[in-house]
């Protein structure tokens, strides 16, 4: 059954794959610092622990929920090439999301779990725009291969 996407219904499809994701990170984070009590850990180490969890949920729900018709079946140097650049966005991503949790405790001396879902909320539009434009765009992984029109044979590109 094919679905037609459209930029609204993606975008839902996004945020509410990320208040998935969101529950996530604060979970794990919340849970983290039942465990931990020094500043580094709860305010440094528990986020980054936190926020990869979630991306690897993420990840998963984008390809099979967000995006699965701008993923070509079968061709696996799609999938690592694609997972490569999702998890470099996400670390760009996380570096942005540390200094403002970081900013926020220090100028509002709010809890780590408030600062953190701040810093989530405007670090969440911003990947949203990374991965609709780069990483799952149509556009953004050519394949190396083509099927030549004249015996139907795939081969690599210009050959």
């Amino acid at each position: 059954m094919h679905h037609h996407f459209t930029p609204l219904r993606r975008l839902t499809r996004y945020f509410t794959a990320s208040l998935l994701g969101t529950a996530a990170d604060l979970f794990f984070l919340w849970l983290f610092t039942l465990l931990v009590q020094s500043y580094s850990a709860t305010y440094i180490v528990g986020p980054i622990f936190s926020f990869q969890l979630a991306m690897l949920i993420n990840f998963t729900v984008s390809c099979l929920w967000i995006w699965p018709d701008r993923l070509q079946k079968g061709l696996k140097h799609h999938f690592w090439k694609r997972f490569a650049a999702y998890d470099i966005a996400a670390l760009m991503i996380l570096g942005i999301k540390m200094i403002l949790i970081i900013l926020l405790e220090q100028m509002t001396h709010w809890g780590v779990l408030l600062c953190n879902l701040v810093a989530l909320t405007i670090t969440g539009t911003l990947n949203f725009f990374i991965r609709e434009r780069f990483i799952f765009s149509p556009e953004a992984f050519p394949s190396p291969l083509e099927i030549h029109p004249e015996d139907g044979i795939m081969k690599i590109k210009g050959e």
